[in-house]
């Protein structure tokens, strides 16, 4: 699939990070100034280039298997025509910042033809707090070299929030600094999830033509 004519000026002057996939969820294009601008202040300087994107599945991109099929859903209830626009806000945590995004994603037909999925992730909201080693991924997977058996913590991808305890037969999800003053160790290995509530209100509405709840974790 070319991109269609046009499409690649409306996308760089598109607020936040924007992309294109096919209706498969390959990826097209972006908006390539913000995108690449983007994955360089995160440490991500490989996705930054084109080669690098086209070609390849957005969902190889997307970390945790739960998250994934989270994706895979919402595409899948656009695909089928279940809705026209799936929306959703989801936070995105730095080390030192609460953020606070908006993630739509949306049919593009031309001549009554699915032809693409439209992403735009808008950030809404940002405030600083004290640094948290747990979004301090980078950090922790150099770490983890050397840690022998470090405890798996599962984070929400959509809200942030952290099982505690860690492997825990009753676990109850909690925001990160909530879990340091329980006593949840610095030491460990996050693995990407979707917590039961999210999933209920956000995964399940929008996949079946629903519109999913907004400001479900604030």
């Amino acid at each position: 699939m070319g991109v269609m004519d046009g499409t690649q000026q409306l996308l760089e002057a598109m607020d936040g990070l924007v992309w294109l996939t096919d209706p498969q969820g390959r990826f097209v294009t972006c908006g390539w100034r913000r995108w690449a601008r983007a994955a360089r202040a995160d440490g991500a300087e490989s996705y930054a280039e084109p080669d690098t994107l086209i070609g390849r599945s957005m969902l190889d991109f997307v970390e945790g298997e739960p998250v994934r099929d989270a994706y895979a859903r919402f595409m899948d209830a656009l695909r089928q025509g279940r809705t026209e626009t799936i929306g959703f806000s989801f936070r995105c945590d730095s080390p030192g910042a609460r953020r606070r995004f908006r993630m739509a994603i949306t049919r593009v037909e031309e001549d009554g033809t699915l032809r693409a999925l439209l992403f735009q992730s808008q950030r809404l909201s940002e405030r600083a707090r004290v640094p948290l080693a747990l979004f301090d991924f980078a950090a922790m997977r150099a770490r983890i070299e050397d840690i022998a058996a470090a405890p798996i913590v599962e984070m929400c991808s959509l809200c942030q929030r952290v099982a505690f305890p860690p492997g825990g037969a009753t676990r109850e999800w909690v925001e990160a600094d909530e879990y340091y003053r329980r006593g949840g160790p610095g030491e460990v290995c996050v693995s990407h999830t979707v917590c039961p509530h999210c999933e209920h209100h956000v995964v399940r509405r929008a996949r079946g033509g629903e519109a999913p709840e907004e400001g479900v974790r604030p």
